[in-house]
């Protein structure tokens, strides 16, 4: 056994090492320019782009960011560090008046990230947030409203190694839930109903064998919750969108392609990656990807058991996006809009769905903002009445 992992775990790092060293190779020939977090803004009647942090962040990554009630302060985590580096995570705070930035690496003497995505959320002003580290174990930053901590999740539960893919996590309140795929391709639950005592469940082999695909260094899972109930989604091996869903009772795995009648997701794409979001006060469910040639497609159900499938691409009449783009989703707190945010020749576009129909915006030419650099990932959320996007830009 000891023997099989420490394989799995060089095969494991050989992959990353490869995949890296490919994008690097086909990033090569481009400029060089330098890297600067930045933050798109609607305020109900217009967007605006704005700088926060220049120069260091890492775009072979991912961000992650959210508010804090009740004063609605905003917190964004990013790595700092080259492609294929170690990073440390670092967090942008916003007071209300100014930003400020963080190294919470070495504020806690935490072990460095991969240049994986991460994941957090808040309750209350308690602020948690998820990454791997260099020997592929997921950790927990926590800040329990007076000091930020370290957690090694893997270690504290004896789960197998992360597989290097991106987490997803939420709070079903008090219990805190964290997905991430293992060495074997399993998807996994890390979870804790006091905050403390941590626990892993091996949902692959509860739910009945379904494994997750290795195509791509950064492969998606989505999630959410509402109420204790508890929905994940990500791309199978066979290239099927599965859905693991937790009833208060017991978890079962649902074939959401073969539901909806749709085509597997696209084979040989960098990416495998995908988005959900619940819309509130409804029973509405949407799932979010790229398929048949780099469309966006999306995924709706409105109980959980029917499901149909349509191409936002064609309906919005949006540019393609890039085969690399990362999906993110996001509900307006206040219309309950749903709107998809992905990337395309660089620019930042919002496709949004109104009562007429789906519409695309370039929110990069509409704010004259810089383009977004390749391979990271975009944040936000929604908060009175005004939307919050988090990128990381390339700037001359």
């Amino acid at each position: 056994m000891i023997y099989k992992i420490r394989c799995k775990e060089a095969l494991n790092r050989l992959r990353r090492t490869l995949c890296s060293f490919g994008l690097l190779v086909s990033f090569a020939a481009l400029p060089t320019f330098g890297q600067q977090i930045h933050e798109l803004y609607y305020n109900g009647s217009q967007w605006t782009d704005q700088g926060l942090k220049s120069g260091e962040a890492n775009w072979f990554s991912g961000i992650a960011g959210f508010a804090t009630t009740p004063n609605d302060q905003l917190h964004v985590y990013y790595p700092v560090g080259g492609a294929g580096d170690y990073t440390d995570i670092h967090q942008l705070f916003y007071n209300g008046t100014s930003w400020s930035d963080q190294d919470l690496t070495t504020l806690v003497g935490a072990p460095q990230a991969t240049e994986t995505p991460m994941t957090g959320f808040s309750v209350g002003n308690f602020q948690y947030v998820f990454y791997n580290d260099a020997h592929d174990h997921v950790h927990q930053l926590l800040y329990n409203n007076l000091n930020w901590t370290d957690s090694d999740l893997t270690a504290i539960t004896g789960s197998p190694m992360s597989f290097d893919t991106a987490l997803v996590a939420f709070s079903t309140n008090p219990a805190i839930h964290v997905y991430f795929m293992d060495i074997n391709l399993h998807i996994h639950q890390l979870f804790t109903a006091d905050g403390t005592n941590w626990a892993d469940q091996d949902l692959t082999s509860i739910t009945g064998g379904t494994i997750g695909s290795e195509n791509g260094p950064l492969n998606g899972i989505a999630a959410f919750n509402v109420g204790n109930y508890q929905y994940l989604f990500f791309v199978a091996g066979t290239g099927h969108v599965h859905e693991f869903f937790y009833n208060n009772i017991r978890w079962a795995d649902a074939d959401l392609t073969q539901l909806s009648k749709t085509a597997p997701v696209n084979e040989g794409a960098i990416l495998n990656n995908i988005a959900a979001v619940a819309i509130p006060g409804t029973k509405k469910m949407r799932v979010y990807l790229l398929n048949n040639g780099n469309h966006i497609f999306q995924l709706a159900s409105s109980d959980n058991v029917t499901w149909s499938g349509s191409d936002l691409t064609k309906k919005s009449k949006g540019p393609q996006p890039n085969s690399n783009t990362n999906l993110f989703a996001l509900v307006d707190s206040t219309n309950k809009q749903v709107s998809v945010y992905y990337e395309s020749g660089g620019r930042v576009n919002q496709m949004t769905q109104l009562p007429s129909g789906w519409t695309n915006e370039d929110l990069t030419a509409l704010t004259g903002g810089p383009l977004e650099f390749d391979l990271t990932s975009m944040a936000g959320f929604s908060l009175n009445g005004g939307r919050y996007l988090f990128y990381n830009a390339r700037v001359d």
